[in-house]
């Protein structure tokens, strides 16, 4: 019930990696990539249905897909839907255009887990990563990363949380937080912010300190 796939190069593809069964889902513990390279395809990704399995990306390329999207064109880049514990770690995630780089969806028990990644889909992306809640309250967890567009002035959503989204996000990730960020905790700078207060001006101190501050609000 383990597939690992190690150094694989896919390019020229109308999706580089699918995994959609029609009705079917997953087994545990399914789908592993090591070190793959998804280059210059029409979308990299498509992955239904796995409310009960697993899938990790470590050490991946994933850049240059949809080179001609821009931030209305419905196209989801990477597409988790119904999913079930996904774990991006050390990747790269480069020049992907389109309205949604990262589309995540997933029942309220599972997750999306960024550790150590560089997301930077440039300025045609509409959505860095957009956790939607069709199947559910999905969860995110990211540690270490750079999620962001090139220019946050433009109007464009580097994480966008649907209603009832959970996240916890530990250190900057250099891009904004919108939606319904009253699920959110954000931890940086030995500091912790909740429901979308930034950390940086009111948080839960340490001892010693003056305990719980009120000092300032602020949202992303």
């Amino acid at each position: 019930l383990i597939s690992n796939y190690e150094n694989l190069y896919i390019s020229q593809c109308s999706v580089g990696i699918e995994a959609a069964p029609d009705g079917i889902e997953f087994a545990p513990n399914d789908l592993h990539f090591t070190n793959c390279q998804v280059v210059d395809n029409d979308r990299v990704l498509r992955a239904i249905n796995f409310p009960n399995g697993a899938m990790t990306f470590i050490g991946c390329e994933l850049e240059g897909n949809n080179l001609s999207g821009n931030v209305s064109d419905g196209v989801r880049v990477i597409e988790f839907f119904n999913a079930g514990k996904v774990t991006l770690q050390g990747c790269h995630l480069e020049a992907n255009p389109g309205q949604y780089n990262i589309y995540f969806d997933s029942n309220s028990g599972n997750h999306l887990n960024i550790i150590g990644c560089e997301i930077i889909p440039g300025d045609a992306c509409g959505n860095a990563l957009f956790m939607a809640n069709a199947t559910g309250n999905p969860n995110l967890f990211v540690a270490g990363s750079r999620i962001t567009n090139n220019d946050t002035g433009l109007g464009q959503k580097q994480i966008f949380l649907s209603t009832g989204a959970k996240a916890l996000i530990v250190g900057p990730f250099n891009g904004n937080l919108s939606g319904d960020v009253s699920n959110t905790v954000l931890i940086r700078d030995g500091r912790i912010g909740t429901g979308g207060v930034i950390p940086s001006f009111a948080a839960i101190r340490a001892a010693g300190s003056s305990g719980i501050s009120y000092d300032a609000l602020g949202v992303y």
